[in-house]
């Protein structure tokens, strides 16, 4: 089978059709008397201003400016039943914070209390314009690829670094904001990173590498959801490799991936010189591949195989490897790394894929069996809502146990899941809820 062929039967197995869903507008002219109040707070900022948006249209229907303390309150407030967001910015600019707020049939003249904890949104080069409608997220990057290519696929290139801000969409109706990427020469990367440690209330680094048909930008959308929605509070960084970011570049993409090992591992070197007092690394899909070989690698070497494991945990969601390979890298990743954490899933129709394309199982569609106490396997087969089941890393009920993962490093014996023999499992989507 050619390969062309090959990546056309992939691309098959993905297809899907999405359907739209339609919303009714909200109207300002009636509804429920509701009263509101609550606080904007943050580090050096006095008071600002707190508005109303529909959820849907996102169409302010109040706003108000807090005192200095930060307290504000609304009356004479009217709403229809429906979702809103409760957005706030301090007068000093990059200060941001939203909360959801929903108005139902009980709401008649009940009062609510919001607390808006503003975080820093990076404005150096993103335009947020008016309203707050995002949550911004600083990163670090490095990466593979031609930066400065204009082709519309991807170009391989020697490993650069830099910091690339993304601003995150309050809810699904606003688009994401992309900074424009900020190029580091190798010394001002590791002088950058070591500053942000320094000033994080976490010293510790956390790693995402992407997967299969991701563009550069989809890999710094999905580090700062990583980064956003478990709230780590330590340095974040993307590793991008040069996937062709296309749904028939499949085996292109094996190819690349395979190649990206040698310049992930240079990185990791490069990153144990910060001396972070942990490094986490999240895989998703084929970023699996890399990183595990990159790992076992360093595992080699008597001067990181030392007493004091300089990784933390290791998280591998919907791993696109064989169990057989995993399996004989897990042991050396464990001389380096305190724990793995395998997410798989049934429903997963990406990796059903790729067991259908190499005739073999897959540890992120199957699962895999590893007797070990550092090493949890965890189903997430009834967590996702979308249709190819593939990035449940970025829903909530997965963020949720990565998020205790991450700030308790708690195993999965002692994280609220539903234990089977040899696996844990997520509860299903309608217990998360």
């Amino acid at each position: 089978m050619t390969i062309r062929l090959k990546s056309l039967c992939f691309a098959v197995i993905l297809m899907s059709v999405s359907v739209a869903s339609l919303a009714r507008p909200l109207g300002i002219t009636e509804g429920f008397r509701v009263y509101l109040d609550g606080r904007i707070t943050c580090s050096g900022c006095s008071g600002g201003e707190v508005a109303i948006a529909e959820a849907v249209s996102n169409r302010v229907v109040a706003r108000t400016m807090s005192g200095a303390d930060g307290r504000f309150a609304f009356v004479n407030l009217r709403l229809l039943p429906g979702l809103y967001l409760i957005a706030g910015m301090a007068e000093e600019g990059n200060w941001q914070a939203a909360e959801s707020l929903t108005i139902g049939p009980d709401s008649f003249n009940k009062r609510f209390t919001v607390l808006l904890q503003l975080q820093r949104v990076p404005t150096n080069d993103i335009d947020l314009g008016g309203f707050p409608l995002h949550f911004g997220v600083h990163q670090f990057f490095a990466t593979c690829r031609d930066l400065t290519s204009h082709l519309p696929t991807a170009i391989r290139s020697s490993l650069s670094f830099g910091h690339r801000d993304v601003a995150l969409p309050i809810n699904d109706s606003v688009r994401p904001i992309y900074g424009s990427p900020k190029p580091l020469a190798s010394p001002a990367f590791v002088d950058s990173l070591l500053s942000d440690l320094r000033t994080a209330t976490t010293k510790e680094i956390l790693l995402y590498v992407h997967g299969y048909n991701n563009t550069f930008d989809d890999a710094a959308l999905s580090s700062a959801l990583l980064r956003h929605g478990t709230s780590f509070d330590g340095v974040s960084l993307f590793f991008s490799w040069p996937s062709r970011g296309r749904l028939l570049a499949y085996w292109t993409d094996e190819r690349e991936a395979a190649r990206s090992t040698d310049d992930l591992e240079a990185l990791l070197r490069l990153i144990l010189t910060t001396r972070a007092s942990k490094v986490n690394i999240v895989a998703h899909s084929m970023g699996s591949r890399i990183v595990t070989e990159a790992l076992a690698r360093l595992a080699a070497d008597p001067r990181i195989a030392g007493a004091t494991r300089p990784f933390g945990n290791v998280v591998l969601a919907a791993a696109d490897i064989a169990p057989d390979t995993l399996r004989a890298r897990i042991p050396g990743i464990l001389k380096i790394a305190d724990r793995v954490t395998i997410y798989y899933s049934r429903n997963d129709r990406a990796t059903a894929a790729s067991k259908v394309v190499h005739d073999t199982k897959v540890v992120g569609h199957d699962g895999i069996n590893y007797a070990s106490e550092a090493v949890d396997v965890i189903d997430a087969t009834y967590t996702s809502t979308s249709l190819i089941a593939h990035s449940y890393i970025e829903e909530r009920p997965v963020l949720n146990d990565v998020y205790a993962l991450l700030h308790y490093n708690k195993p999965a014996a002692m994280r609220p899941l539903i234990p089977f023999d040899d696996f844990y499992r997520i509860a299903p989507l309608a217990c998360n809820r």
